[in-house]
């Protein structure tokens, strides 16, 4: 009994020289004990908060934070420092950082202090959520980046595990919204509480989480926390962990691209990745992709890439509508074919510089034809990972509002490779580049359920339709019902089509019977490396 007397008396002296607030509650979370500015987090009206439950002091939204919190320390023996939101007396609230220390079977030490954190979400405001204290894939991975290049303030190895969680649709079906959302914040309290500094915890989509932890939380724990809040056993949870790379030579950019492109493959199919293969993605990625990395970079950086034109029909006329833009990388990077590159750059992220470079090519394109006199007509790829970056969205509309002159020849076509994570928030950018005058598109419509879903959303102007429809049009066996489906469909909404991966007279006859408006494939030409103009 006095060895831990002693002991909490050295904690006390320690928990003084460097937090303003020490409380000593027990294992619910009541205060048996307060020292320091306590003042700062008592309710107006009270002059103590011993009695109270440190539960009664945080904001709303931390609620299921503390909540994780308790059995957390209860394990762990000591935590922190995390950071919780504590109100504060004028009904505000107080960002403050938690130290716990678990010593004996009643009593909890906890040190409240304000210094800052050099992951402190609160330097991720454009990407933190405020309801459930997560930050989106952005903020995560700009922040997994600093901290694997440097250290974090609670020290030790640190690892990546990702979770899948399956159900969330049906469980909101069965329970209600409301449910869900309450859900998602008590599994987010549990992630933030096993991650680095409680900060490093982020959803990457609607069911794709990610963890950054250190090496003595296991996948078991983290299957755990969400089976702790799933009462109604409706969700199940797909866990892959890797263990970061230490790689000095490793910029943090690099870092952030490899995490980007294990997201990608995981999301892909989370069931089929274990240790052992997500490990070998990111070495795989860290090591050897090190070289097509920095060749991508130096691409974008120099637009030494080629833009070819691929034709496009008006199937009334038989006159060229517009051409598309196609890149190409044959004198630089050898060894991948352009779709190869363009889907490892948006795996690995760097899509979103690559638009923008093959946009601003694309307008000194028609720049050069109207000194010739011609009037050049082009459609250019928008990735659907660039249309969810606010910052390379921003630098898109102002490239878009200098040149707002060429409104009528420039169309914006959005892909399908790459989904948009924020439909309502791409509807909005949608509205403001429609505003400006520039046409929109949707690509490989059909492909997806999504495709039906951006067409509901964003007020488009044009759809083109997947290829495999296309392809189905053969004389074997002729069945275009869906394909009349979605005719119909754009007809009625006033949408103008575009057939692609048209292979020969036959099917082009059959889509302009069809009522399809334009047409584009290898029967009308290949691309080329300059555009067929008067």
């Amino acid at each position: 009994m006095q060895d831990i007397k002693k002991d909490r008396e050295r904690f006390v002296a320690f928990a003084f020289a460097s937090a303003e607030i020490f409380l000593e509650v027990n294992v619910s979370g009541k205060i048996h004990y307060e020292g320091g500015a306590c003042s700062r987090i008592t309710p107006s009206e009270e002059t103590t908060l011993i009695g109270k439950r440190i539960h009664d002091l945080v904001v709303d939204e931390d609620m299921p934070f503390i909540d994780a919190f308790f059995p957390r320390i209860a394990e762990k023996k000591r935590l922190g420092p995390l950071p919780v939101r504590f109100k504060n007396t004028v009904g505000g609230q107080i960002n403050l950082r938690v130290f716990a220390l678990h010593m004996t079977d009643e009593a909890i030490y906890i040190a409240l202090r304000s210094a800052p954190l050099a992951n402190d979400y609160g330097m991720m405001q454009d990407h933190f959520d405020p309801n459930t204290g997560l930050i989106n894939r952005t903020g995560f991975l700009e922040l997994a980046g600093r901290t694997m290049r440097g250290t974090t303030l609670s020290g030790g190895d640190v690892k990546l595990t990702m979770a899948h969680i399956e159900g969330l649709e049906e469980t909101r079906k069965k329970l209600g919204t409301k449910e869900v959302r309450s859900l998602i914040n008590n599994i987010a309290a549990h992630f933030r509480s096993l991650s680095v500094d409680g900060t490093m915890a982020g959803q990457i989509n609607e069911t794709d989480f990610a963890i950054l932890h250190h090496g003595q939380t296991s996948e078991q724990e983290i299957q755990t926390a969400v089976a702790k809040v799933d009462k109604a056993g409706l969700l199940k949870t797909s866990v892959s962990t890797v263990k970061t790379s230490d790689d000095a030579e490793m910029t943090e950019q690099q870092v952030i691209r490899t995490l980007s492109y294990v997201f990608t493959q995981f999301s892909k199919d989370p069931s089929k990745l274990n240790f052992e293969s997500i490990t070998e993605i990111y070495e795989d990625v860290a090591v050897k992709a090190k070289t097509r990395m920095t060749a991508i970079d130096h691409v974008i950086e120099n637009r030494s890439f080629k833009l070819n034109y691929q034709p496009i029909y008006d199937l009334k006329t038989g006159e060229i509508s517009h051409h598309e833009i196609l890149s190409r990388f044959d004198d630089v990077i050898q060894g991948d074919t352009p779709f190869e590159l363009i889907q490892f750059a948006e795996d690995i992220g760097l899509i979103e510089n690559f638009d923008l470079a093959v946009f601003t090519k694309a307008i000194e394109s028609i720049e050069s034809y109207r000194r010739l006199d011609t009037k050049l007509r082009l459609a250019v790829n928008l990735s659907g990972r660039t249309l969810s970056s606010e910052n390379h969205m921003e630098k898109l509309l102002k490239l878009l509002e200098e040149n707002k002159h060429l409104c009528g020849q420039i169309m914006i076509e959005l892909t399908e490779s790459s989904a948009v994570s924020d439909v309502e928030r791409a509807g909005r950018i949608f509205n403001r580049i429609k505003k400006i005058g520039f046409a929109l598109s949707i690509d490989d419509f059909g492909k997806g359920a999504a495709g039906l879903n951006y067409l509901r959303a964003f007020d488009v102007d044009y759809v083109k339709i997947d290829g495999a429809f296309i392809r189905d049009l053969t004389r074997e066996e002729l069945r275009p019902g869906m394909l009349l489906t979605i005719i119909r469909l754009c007809k009625d909404l006033e949408v103008k089509t575009i057939a692609e991966h048209v292979e020969e007279r036959f099917q082009a006859d059959i889509l302009e019977a069809l009522g399809v408006d334009y047409a584009q494939g290898y029967y009308y030409s290949k691309p080329l490396p300059s555009p067929l103009v008067p």
